[in-house]
């Protein structure tokens, strides 16, 4: 028997995710850390994320940035002390998005961004 196609928004979500992450169905939030990659990682490379991490001040999602910067950039993370409230951590990260809009998310992928004594390679 053919299952019928799921034409609908959510269907097409579903099938753009299944691509970008390798999973069948989408599962945000059971990956804790960047460094908890199964072996068997598949799809595009993409992780799949949930509304509850975004961060709409600064249009990001705060648990994967938070991941990726702790497992390739020990010493800004330590310098943001991420885990603690503090001024810091938010002047980077609307450094990060201000940046984004003056040049695009290319340029900022390519040459990273500046803050502080430190140049991130994001």
């Amino acid at each position: 028997m053919i299952t019928p196609t799921n034409t609908s928004e959510k269907g097409l979500e579903d099938l753009i995710v299944a691509h970008l992450t390798g999973q069948t169905a989408p599962t945000p939030g059971s990956l804790t850390h960047i460094g908890e990659l199964a072996a068997d990682y598949a799809g595009a490379g993409y992780l799949a994320g949930t509304t509850d991490d975004y961060d709409k001040e600064h249009a990001l999602d705060a648990r994967h940035f938070r991941a990726f910067l702790e497992a390739t950039q020990p010493a800004l993370f330590a310098a943001l002390d991420w885990d603690n409230p503090n001024p810091n951590k938010a002047q980077f990260c609307a450094r990060v998005r201000d940046e984004i809009g003056k040049r695009g998310i290319v340029d900022v992928l390519r040459h990273g961004v500046k803050f502080n004594q430190f140049h991130v390679t994001l």
